[in-house]
């Protein structure tokens, strides 16, 4: 074996200082919503930061506070969905230690389906827009003073299941306009593209009338629900959420004294008929 000095070159030559982390003391674990709408998502975060590099984070849900289940990613915040009242919490922990801290528990509760439903109020408005809105006896005469209007005070009308009803909108607008009413039939926050009743396209006449349709389908859900009367001088729009230029919105809904200022979806029963038998009875010996 050769015997002398050896020489090691390095080049280049950076260091990482492996930052220990604090104690974890997370605190309140934070919404950034109190009650939310089924499928809205929101975010979750904690109250106190624990600083350092070797910081996990175990997220859990519970239906109760009491039984909790792991969920979502190795972060200090979490956007988060759900459709029933739910508890949150996370374990942050320090592998430098170790220490383990929870934070303490939020539940965040689920708002009323009426609560939930889309802005919209378009920027501008031709004339009065809609000055009465006909559906059979019922109507809502009114001038409106904005594009968009909440009529939580109209009396409501009772349409049935399985039902073809004719809907009638008074314009005052001196355009063309599309009339659209959404029904919120299956009563889940949201005026779908299958909910949409559109009664057509008005003429230009200042004022004018346009009548169509509010099909009532058999799997509607029965009981209170959401109503929006939608009408736009965009001859193409097919949106609920209509918040662009010239038209005019209006919503029919339960207020949060839960006045039944809404449509009510009713099931038609009809009594089955009594039959009759014409047949002698017999008689045994």
């Amino acid at each position: 074996m050769v015997s002398g000095d050896y020489y090691l070159n390095f080049d280049n030559v950076s260091a990482v200082e492996i930052v220990p982390c604090t104690t974890p003391a997370p605190g309140n674990t934070l919404s950034s919503v109190t009650n939310s709408c089924s499928g809205t998502p929101f975010t979750l975060s904690l109250q106190n930061q624990t600083l350092g590099q070797v910081v996990s984070y175990q997220w859990q849900s519970s239906p109760d506070g009491t039984t909790w289940t792991n969920f979502g990613t190795n972060a200090a915040t979490q956007s988060v969905t759900q459709s029933s009242p739910t508890y949150y919490q996370c374990i942050v922990t320090c592998s430098v230690g170790p220490s383990t801290a929870t934070s303490v528990p939020v539940m965040v509760g689920v708002n009323p389906f009426t609560n939930c439903y889309c802005t919209a109020v378009p920027t501008s408005m031709d004339g009065n827009g809609a000055v009465d809105f006909v559906i059979g006896s019922w109507s809502n005469p009114n001038v409106s003073t904005s594009p968009y209007q909440n009529f939580t005070s109209v009396t409501p009308t009772t349409l049935f299941l399985n039902s073809v009803n004719s809907a009638t909108v008074h314009l005052q607008t001196g355009y063309s306009y599309r009339c659209l009413v959404f029904i919120d039939y299956d009563r889940s926050g949201t005026f779908d593209a299958g909910e949409m009743n559109d009664a057509g396209l008005s003429n230009s006449n200042n004022p004018t009338t346009q009548t169509g349709n509010i099909n009532i389908p058999l799997t509607a859900m029965t009981g209170i629900t959401g109503m929006r009367l939608v009408v736009t001088d965009n001859d193409g729009n097919t949106t609920a959420c209509y918040n662009s230029s010239w038209a005019n919105v209006e919503d029919y809904q339960v207020d949060r004294n839960q006045n039944l200022h809404v449509l009510i979806l009713q099931q038609q029963v009809r009594p089955m008929p009594i039959l009759h038998s014409s047949a002698v009875p017999h008689r045994w010996m």
